[in-house]
């Protein structure tokens, strides 16, 4: 069956496809400012809220992670089942480097930490890092887990590596009086 379209029929035609398209794409930025908020919520709770100067080893990550990964988890079984590959992978894109930063910035939140506490951190990063596996594929969460790590060299060592490997200043800041 053929219907004819008058030209002002083609022209509205063409904005309601127009305006889906807009709303799908709002959707997917939606869906990825979802994740990304998800992520910011559980590791604030974890890092504020955490306990990281413990008398013994640690045996499980922190319950904030845990959820974390349950929602991740979620997200993931959600969206592979309504998403196209393309689709997916926008919203997946930038979840390693967005929870790398933010376990990075989220350390000025901790109020105290031990050796022991350092562990159940690296213990935490190492739990994200894993599902994120299974969600992502190739990942790692390394600036983040070398951060941490340098909480059990020491602070001797971390000056030797600050004096070895000199992070040149912004001439226009030393000026200004900020350092």
């Amino acid at each position: 069956m053929y219907l004819p379209l008058t030209t002002d029929l083609i022209e509205a035609f063409d904005r309601v496809v127009a305006t889906f398209d807009d709303l799908a794409n709002t959707v997917l930025f939606t869906l990825r400012t979802e994740a990304h908020a998800h992520i910011a919520y559980h590791l604030n709770v974890s890092m504020k809220h955490g306990n990281f100067f413990l008398d013994n080893d640690p045996t499980e990550p922190d319950p904030s992670i845990m959820a974390l990964n349950s929602d991740l988890v979620w997200f993931d079984e959600d969206i592979s089942t309504l998403l196209r590959p393309e689709e997916q992978a926008f919203v997946k894109s930038g979840l390693i480097s967005y929870m790398d930063q933010m376990l990075v910035t989220s350390a000025t939140d901790i109020e105290m930490m031990n050796q022991l506490g350092m562990e159940k951190i690296e213990m935490n990063i190492l739990v994200l890092q894993q599902n994120l596996k299974n969600i992502v594929g190739d990942a790692t969460l390394e600036r983040s887990a070398g951060f941490y790590q340098l909480f059990g060299v020491g602070p001797q060592v971390c000056f030797f590596l600050f004096l070895s490997f000199p992070i040149p200043l912004n001439h226009s800041i030393c000026q200004k009086g900020h350092i």
